[in-house]
Parts: structure tokens; C-alpha cells; sequence
């Protein structure tokens, strides 16, 4: 889903902003920062087009819009369930899953066996 909820704090009740377009495309498994008094999402995976995302937005909090970021340089290739963290300027990306598309995997028996112990 594409669905933005928040809880205020101060309330304790949850709310559903009505959300200008354009937005993001659902996704699950994202990673997601608070950059000064807005939201940055990156990555994830849609479900329903069987997608890895490597796209950021920012959502702005005041005039519930977002904006893809299309930055200069190679982004990270698409992924899911990644870290993300702000240090200072810098937005580091680490880890999480990639679609394989390389030839079938197998297992030797020794490789196998080294499974069964665990």
C-alpha cells in the first residue's frame, strides 16, 4: 500500500492524511529517515508487480506532497529490507535483498551436509 498513517503523540490517536499526488508506488520492506521536518523512503519491494524499488522520496508533513528524488551519480542497485542512516550530509544505504537473476544455484553433497549440523 501507498497509505500514509501517523500517530500524534500528544492525541494518542492516529490519523490518514489525504496525500497530493504524485506518490510512491506501494511497496513493503523499505527503509525510511527523518530528514530535518520530513520523511525520505528508499527501496522496498512491491508485491503485486513482484518489483525490488531502489526510487527516494521525500514526504513533506505540511502540504502532504511528495517528491521523487532523482540524484546524480549509480544509486545503490533495487533492494529491500536495507539499513538506511543520515550521518551529517550523507544518507548511507547498507545491506538488504537483491532479485537474482544469475544461473540456477545447487548445493554439492558436502555443502549439504555442512546445513544438517546447524
Amino acid at each position: 500500500s501507498n497509505k500514509v498513517c501517523y500517530l500524534d503523540t500528544v492525541e494518542l490517536r492516529w490519523y490518514t492524511p489525504g496525500i497530493c499526488r504524485p506518490v510512491p508506488q506501494g511497496r513493503r520492506s523499505h527503509s525510511a529517515i527523518n530528514l530535518g521536518e520530513k520523511l525520505c523512503i528508499f527501496g522496498g519491494y512491491n508485491g503485486r508487480s513482484k518489483e525490488h524499488k531502489n526510487d527516494l522520496w521525500v514526504l513533506d508533513p505540511e502540504s502532504w506532497t511528495w517528491q521523487q528524488i532523482q540524484p546524480n551519480g549509480d544509486g545503490p542497485n533495487a533492494r529491500r529490507r536495507q539499513a538506511l542512516c543520515q550521518v551529517g550530509n550523507r544518507i548511507f544505504v547498507f545491506g538488504g535483498t537483491s532479485p537474482y537473476t544469475g544461473p540456477p544455484l545447487y548445493f554439492t553433497a558436502e555443502q549439504l551436509a555442512m546445513f544438517q549440523h546447524q
